[in-house]
């Protein structure tokens, strides 16, 4: 074993994502081999030393025809400059892997010239350029490079670096007798990946349920597997949510990117036993797509089923399946340590959750006047969260109940086990001090374990500070909405000038508190004191209570803050939560209630009481007034709160830069609908859900909403915000903008394509200036030779635009048509070709909607998307998504000519070409 890792720098220039992803693929096998291994964009070479850096390996596209990705541009044209010394970068080594499309007249152009230019500045190739081919499959040249590359750094080391190695285990053949088979260790590893907290309180459940089966479990993220002995486990459950279109959760996606390595031996996990449970939604085309994913590979590489693949559907709800799913794991795990037995499974198909019926969204208008919407602010009482009003029992919504009635509904099913705590409180001195957010005070320090290359403010793990600097209603008195626009002005760490850098498409994530008045309420409720300073460990059994169970705090918090930022107090109660309720009260009937509510047996009065109330944690102690849990058990058995998700509706090409942001967003109150029997007990009186994110950002910025004369709020602690960038995913503007954009959106679905078109405003004033070096932003081509450069002689001017087209929908003109002001000026400057708007709730018209525009301009739409290889944006509601899809596949065949099958073959290929991009939700 080497004692100083040989250091390696790995470039990336990315537009579409390929690069990027091989780049990492690459960096985590060179960290496997012993490396140092730096990544990171060819646009930061200066700050990733790549003039000290001994070796440097680069992944690099081209795009539009022979252009550089945005975030190679700069390293581009700096080492393009015929001034530089031609022995700058003598005694340096590399590799070039250049990714094109031969459909392209300079296929690998960007590739080809960084291979020259290097060359030409006195470094040594370690091998030729390998130029990959997009259109006839990238994945034989780069896999052969990938592993020629690593052999030759590995040669050429000064001494040996140590690869992993794997022990040789007996060849485990999956069959149905494995009663021949050593004795399985009694331990398990629970793996999740979670984007809302589903599968991450699901796995939760699994790995407290475990000692009950006298099983030593260790639990933690799928990006954990390496820290948590991934390859020394020999039985392992995975759950795993798919986020957006068949994309892994931020906290599995290395997990995915290593076990879906094709360098693996093919029996690699040939001595594991595993188990996927996936989560997904059916309204999205890649459906569970992720525990698809990871369920094939295990298998691929020799793993064993303890039983098939289940798919849960939040569509039609989690809890018909992963209820019954629990169930059937326990039993298979007990058998499976039954007479010494190793494996009784074997591998299977499968197992899906039919998707079900969703109704056609209603229908939304015509060009209108733009300028018929004032901008007062809508007509309200008090911004900010508001507890709903009343909240029905147990015993007004489920008639004819008793506690014998209850006893014997319960005694002909399976309890539902008491959840083991997994928290331990520690109440320290009653010292009593001035309460703030203890992670704003904070601001940038990094608490939290992040990975080597993370930036601050580039997850919720490792969040930056930001302020609202200005925010006004875009909708007015009359709209049933309130949405509000507000700019955040990104701060950066006292140690540091850099913040995370974003471009159009992308999101920013928003952390947000609980209400205070639940917090309070719940902290009045249990008789505790809320500046009373707790240290929470989590516990593991056979692990000394040496972790915190919420690393993102300091070790020593008060009540109040724990509640408020830790745990969240407001999304739906879920059945294991009930059950540790259920534990502390000291009321017979009270506690049986709880057990039904908890149980499958009690679906219908679950649905009836929880599901569709949406009861709050204190809500919920109110309802069952005997209940009394203590701190920790409610720490435990609570989800984190989550981050909330906004689309960025503006450009960093504008003078500000990357430092603000400005995002929209609807204000959320969301009626509950009782039953018409339940519903007269209300006397009229609604039921009012809150959103919490969307109240708490309202009430930041109050100032600015209700008294219009003062441009700047004073701010304070209480201002500020935890913030972090989430990248579109391929959801950005194309590198080659001579081709159509269509942009689909209604709602606040429209404040991405705001940012889009704001974007392409500044690169047309760029363009015209000829002033493309003096900023380092995010831009698509324009990139004109500077002085001293080696002139591509082939080199053509750019086309002009291709035609920008906008159709959105909303309620009423003259009421919340969201960025109104900014649609007409860009429609004024020529850069919005083309704006429809579909009205929903406009006079005695028919309500339409924006699919219903879609088909309207079908023709054209054909045009643009398939004879001009257009470039088409979805961005709203799903089921306006899916309606929307759906209506393609109709004008693709009316105006297209194609059958239903090429349709969707179309589409697809739209999908896999980056020519299609989806940014839906909810």
């Amino acid at each position: 074993m080497r004692e100083t890792a040989m250091k390696l720098l790995i470039l990336y220039g990315s537009a579409t994502g390929n690069a990027e992803s091989i780049a990492k693929q690459l960096h985590e096998q060179a960290i496997d081999r012993g490396f140092e291994a730096i990544l990171g964009p060819l646009n930061r070479y200066k700050k990733l030393g790549f003039l000290e850096a001994e070796t440097t390996l680069i992944v690099t596209s081209t795009t539009g025809d022979g252009d550089a990705p945005e975030n190679a541009e700069r390293f581009v044209r700096y080492f393009k400059k015929r001034n530089l010394d031609p022995l700058l970068l003598q005694g340096k080594k590399y590799a070039v892997l250049a990714l094109g499309d031969t459909n392209y007249s300079r296929f690998c152009n960007t590739g080809k010239l960084i291979d020259k230019s290097l060359s030409n500045l006195g470094a040594t190739r370690l091998c030729q350029i390998a130029c990959a081919d997009e259109a006839t499959g990238l994945e034989e040249v780069v896999e052969r490079w990938k592993t020629d590359i690593l052999e030759i750094l590995l040669k050429n080391s000064s001494s040996q670096v140590d690869e992993e190695v794997i022990e040789p285990k007996e060849n485990i053949p999956v069959v149905k007798d494995a009663s021949s088979f050593a004795p399985l260790k009694k331990e398990i590893l629970v793996l999740y990946g979670s984007a809302t907290g589903n599968a991450e309180y699901i796995s939760k459940e699994i790995h407290e349920q475990a000692a009950a089966h006298d099983l030593v479990s260790t639990w933690g993220t799928l990006n954990e597997y390496k820290k948590l002995g991934f390859m020394e486990k020999k039985l392992i459950v995975i759950v795993t949510s798919t986020t957006g279109d068949g994309d892994a959760p931020e906290n599995a996606n290395r997990f995915v990117r290593f076990i879906k390595r094709r360098t693996h031996d093919a029996n690699m996990l040939k001595d594991k036993c595993f188990c996927v449970l996936a989560l997904g939604d059916t309204n999205y085309s890649k459906f569970c797509n992720v525990g698809k994913q990871v369920d094939k590979s295990f298998s691929k590489l020799g793993g064993s089923r303890l039983m098939d693949i289940t798919c849960a559907d939040e569509a039609t709800g989690l809890d018909d399946v992963v209820e019954p799913w629990k169930v059937k794991f326990w039993e298979e795990i007990d058998k499976l340590f039954q007479d010494g037995n190793l494996l009784q499974a074997e591998a299977g198909v499968a197992s899906e959750v039919k998707p079900a019926e969703t109704a056609g969204e209603q229908n939304q208008t015509e060009s209108i006047n733009l300028e018929l919407i004032n901008s007062e602010e809508p007509e309200q009482e008090v911004v900010g969260w508001k507890q709903p009003s009343f909240v029905y029992g147990f015993e007004e919504l489920i008639q004819n109940s008793s506690v014998d009635l209850l006893k014997k509904k319960l005694s002909e099913v399976r309890p539902v086990r008491f959840p083991r705590c997994m928290a331990k409180v520690t109440f320290l001195g009653r010292e009593s001090r001035s309460i703030t957010n203890s992670s704003m005070k904070r601001g940038n320090e990094r608490k939290t374990e992040t990975p080597e290359d993370s930036v601050v403010g580039d997850s919720a793990m490792n969040p930056i500070i930001a302020q609202a600097v200005s925010a006004r209603y875009l909708t007015t008195k009359k709209s049933s909405k309130r949405v509000v626009s507000t700019t955040f002005e990104i701060r950066p760490p006292e140690d540091s000038q850099s913040i995370p850098e974003w471009q159009p498409g992308d999101s920013i994530g928003v952390i947000c508190p609980n209400p205070s008045l639940l917090v309070e309420g719940i902290i009045r409720r249990l008789g505790l004191s809320r500046d009373r300073k707790i240290n929470v460990k989590r516990l593991s059994p056979g692990k000394p209570t040496s972790t915190p169970f919420f690393p993102q705090f300091d070790d020593d918090i008060t009540i109040w803050e724990v509640l408020t930022w830790g745990v969240d107090l407001v999304s739906l109660p879920r059945k294991q939560f009930l059950r540790v309720l259920a534990e502390f009260c000291t009321n017979e009937f009270e506690e049986l209630q709880l057990k039904l509510l908890a149980n499958p047996v009690g679906k219908s009065e679950y649905k009836e009481v929880i599901e569709n109330q949406q009861p709050s944690v204190l809500e919920l102690l109110q309802m069952f007034p005997s209940c009394d849990p203590p701190l920790e058990n409610l720490l435990s058995s609570l989800p984190a709160l989550p981050p909330r998700f906004y689309s960025i509706a503006n450009s960093p090409l504008g003078p500000f830069g990357y430092s603000r942001v400005q995002i929209a967003y609807t204000v959320v109150r969301n009626t509950v609908d009782y039953t018409e029997n339940v519903d007269k007990k209300s006397q009229g009186e609604k039921r009012i859900l809150s959103g919490v994110c969307t109240s708490w950002m309202e009430s930041l910025c109050e100032q600015f909403l209700v008294d219009n004369k003062s441009p700047r709020l004073r701010f304070g602690q209480g201002n500020m915000i935890k913030v972090f960038i989430r990248p579109g995913s391929g959801f950005c503007l194309p590198a080659d903008l001579s081709h159509p954009i269509v942009m689909i959106g209604a709602g606040t679905g429209i404040a991405p394509f705001i940012g889009f078109l704001e974007h392409l405003v500044y690169l047309e004033k760029i363009g015209e200036k000829r002033q493309l070096e003096m900023y380092d932003g995010f831009w698509r081509g324009l990139m004109d030779p500077c002085e001293g450069d080696i002139v591509d002689e082939s080199s053509e001017t750019k086309e002009e635009y291709g035609e920008v087209s906008l159709y959105t929908g909303c309620h009423h003109p003259e009421q919340d048509m969201l960025f109104h002001d900014k649609v007409a000026d860009y429609e004024e400057s020529s850069i919005l070709n083309r704006f429809v708007c579909a009205f929903s709730r406009y006079g005695d018209n028919k309500k339409e909607y924006v699919q219903d525009k879609i088909h309207e301009n079908g023709k054209l739409i054909v045009r643009q998307l398939l004879d001009e290889s257009g470039y088409l944006y979805v961005c709203g509601r799903l089921q306006m998504a899916t309606d929307v899809n759906s209506m393609l596949l109709k004008v693709f065949q009316e105006h297209g000519g194609l059958s239903a099958e090429e349709a969707k073959e179309r589409i697809a290929d739209m999908i896999k070409r980056g020519r299609y991009a989806k940014d839906v939700w909810g």
